[in-house]
């Protein structure tokens, strides 16, 4: 049996045994590399500093989910960019507390309590020179049900500019919600 979680732009399968099996929806590999390599310390920072703006600005694409949540997970596999992100890329914002999950472990939770979770989701950062670019957003994983699809969520690929040596908000250039 076969389960699929339609996620932020991008697909993630497990296997009746719950490995999953991740990856991009577009025209790459739809395979996830088995290991994701760390991400850089200069990537952990663009990560970091671009969900302390957005959340401070109130402006994460999350249709609502996070509401008024004070302790956040954010998902530490970035498929499609084949990276896990580090605990440098953590918010440190007054009031909340963040963490970071493996998609795994936020599965675990949603069977455990029989209900969604929901995650904040990065993937595909770039950086290039005082720009970058970088996909945000939340989605959920719902409790293991046979035959149950997730379509679901919203990602929106922001763009920064490095200011007096942080990374500040630009714009959103692409958003895919569901």
């Amino acid at each position: 049996m076969t389960r699929m979680l339609f996620m932020l732009g991008f697909v993630a399968v497990t296997s009746a045994e719950g490995r999953p099996i991740t990856g991009a929806l577009n025209e790459q590999s739809l395979q996830q590399p088995t290991v994701l390599r760390p991400a850089s310390a200069e990537v952990d920072v663009l990560i970091r500093e671009a969900l302390e703006d957005r959340l401070a600005a109130r402006n994460l694409p999350d249709m609502g989910f996070l509401g008024t949540s004070t302790r956040v997970s954010i998902r530490e596999e970035m498929p499609s960019a084949g990276l896990r992100i580090g605990v440098k890329a953590v918010p440190q914002t007054l009031g909340s507390e963040f963490r970071l999950t493996s998609l795994s472990a936020l599965q675990s939770e949603a069977d455990r309590i029989s209900t969604a979770v929901y995650f904040i989701a990065v993937d595909s950062p770039v950086i290039t020179g005082e720009l970058a670019t970088v996909w945000l957003g939340v989605s959920m994983v719902l409790p293991d049900k046979p035959g149950v699809v997730m379509l679901c969520c919203c990602a929106a690929e922001g763009q920064f500019r490095r200011v007096d040596g942080r990374w500040t908000f630009g714009r959103w250039m692409r958003r895919t919600c569901s």
